[in-house]
């Protein structure tokens, strides 16, 4: 079977929970002997639908928009028995990228009215179209969030679609606490692919799993939002936040509690243990909770508990500190900042690895969880498509107050002339040659394709004199942070 795998999601360097779910079904259609070509659009140059109507007259069949759309995907598209859309959910719909690549599939169409059997008129078919699969995820926690996109793909596909795959709670998935969970649903979204080959349908039972919820809603919605409060107080983007495996900062003892039973609480250290953990808190906000620790387990409870192993006293405020790594929880021990009493080695369940153990152990699952599907489709990249795809790797945090424009003279197998203009904080790619470029970087389209791959050393291509650059040199050497694909 031959099958299209179309990932409309905007996100690259591994951030995105669609390009995750669809690398695991991926795997699991190409385990099952599928042959399957899967398709970055925001790599793509796919121009609007501009209703000329010239698909339906002029040149039946055929786009007169000249671009990526009308010269590669129209005409695999239509090869493909099997095409799957994965999109993020958008206002409760499919992203623009999906929604530009869905318009441009209009020539698979005549132009006449006909009447369906069950009253409802339709645009009869030119050609035979794939049969099609509808991936999406999204932030919210339950499954009636994609009710208008559902909606939408079963008025446009009818019968064609054989199956929607809606993972809610996305952001979440990737979170720690939710590892267990988040393996399931990727296995589960890995059988789907198997199943979807071999029989065309999902079955009840794997799209459970796939569906499973990570916990309460309730739980997460506060999870989530000191997520976010804590991404407005440090001034970052969530890509930072989890790049740096940071920790979001609880506000009232009831959210520390949930924080440090789902993603504080480590299972492997306290395997063997049985304790109860009591926290009595000072100063901005005061209280107690105590967590009953049954090996492996974790249960947390407001209140003071009748007999403990551990109690630690300590400013709210001071605490929250040491959660969110701000501080140091041994030095301010030491300093007498916060007192504990009874078995100390118990905080070994809430901080049995180093924070760059676990950063290293989080940042290697999460790539080798998505970054399969830029593999796969990077050694069918052209140098063009490179270039032109480095603006959705763009460090925009990285940049400060840079105004610049980088302009590719290509030589070679893929000779063209290109440019990424920087300013205000943007990146954006322009096709041709800019009057005054800040850098000039004059390579064979197969060299830079090489450096971009990871197959060719970028400093050593330089010094053996593979490429050649002119202008502000020192631009050249910041390459690296401001794109984090080079």
């Amino acid at each position: 079977m031959k099958v299209m795998v179309i990932n409309s999601s905007l996100r690259g360097g591994g951030q995105s929970r669609t390009e995750l779910m669809l690398t695991h079904l991926v795997k699991g259609m190409r385990e099952a002997g599928a042959e399957v070509e899967v398709v970055n659009l925001r790599i793509k140059k796919i121009k609007y639908c501009i209703g000329c109507f010239t698909c339906m007259t002029k040149t039946p069949g055929k786009c007169v928009l000249n671009d990526d759309m009308t010269e590669e995907l129209f005409p695999k598209w239509l090869e493909s028995d099997l095409v799957v859309y994965g999109t993020p959910l958008f206002h409760h719909t499919v992203n623009a990228p999906m929604k530009t690549f869905i318009e441009r599939t209009w020539p698979v169409c005549l132009p006449f009215f006909e009447k369906h059997s069950d009253g409802r008129w339709h645009h009869p078919l030119r050609y035979k179209p794939p049969t099609a699969v509808l991936l999406s995820v999204c932030g919210f926690f339950d499954e009636s969030a994609f009710g208008a996109m559902s909606h939408y793909a079963n008025f446009l596909w009818g019968k064609n679609l054989i199956a929607e795959i809606y993972r809610p709670a996305g952001m979440d998935m990737t979170q720690p606490g939710f590892e267990e969970k988040r393996r399931d649903v990727l296995e589960a979204t890995r059988q789907a692919g198997h199943e979807l080959i071999e029989s065309r349908k999902i079955s009840p039972e794997t799209m459970a799993r796939i569906t499973q919820p990570l916990s309460h809603a309730e739980t997460i919605a506060e999870i989530s939002n000191l997520y976010w409060k804590t991404c407005i107080a440090e001034g970052i983007t969530p890509r930072t936040f989890e790049q740096n495996s940071i920790v979001p900062r609880p506000e009232s003892i009831e959210s520390f509690m949930n924080l440090m039973s789902i993603g504080g609480f480590n299972p492997q250290a306290a395997r063997d243990t049985q304790a109860i953990l009591q926290f009595t808190f000072s100063g901005m906000v005061e209280g107690s909770c105590y967590f009953t620790i049954d090996k492996g387990t974790i249960k947390a409870t407001l209140g003071t508990a009748d007999k403990t192993d551990l109690i630690i006293n300590t400013p709210f405020e001071l605490w929250m500190d040491i959660v969110t790594g701000k501080v140091n929880g041994q030095q301010m021990f030491m300093e007498g900042k916060y007192r504990a009493e009874g078995n100390i080695s118990l905080m070994n369940v809430f901080s049995g690895r180093s924070d760059q153990e676990a950063k290293s152990r989080k940042e290697e699952s999460i790539e080798r969880d998505t970054m399969e599907v830029t593999k796969l489709d990077k050694k069918r990249l052209t140098c063009r498509e490179i270039i032109s795809g480095m603006p959705n790797s763009f460090n925009a945090e990285a940049v400060g107050d840079l105004a610049a424009i980088i302009y590719y003279k290509v030589t070679g197998e893929e000779p063209g002339d290109y440019y990424l203009e920087i300013a205000d904080g943007r990146c954006t790619f322009h096709e041709g040659t800019p009057s005054s470029p800040t850098l000039t970087i004059e390579t064979p389209s197969e060299v830079w394709v090489s450096i971009s791959l990871g197959e060719l050393d970028g400093q050593k291509a330089f010094m053996e004199q593979k490429y050649k650059t002119s202008g502000n040199f020192s631009l050249l050497m910041k390459l690296n942070s401001l794109f984090s694909t080079l």
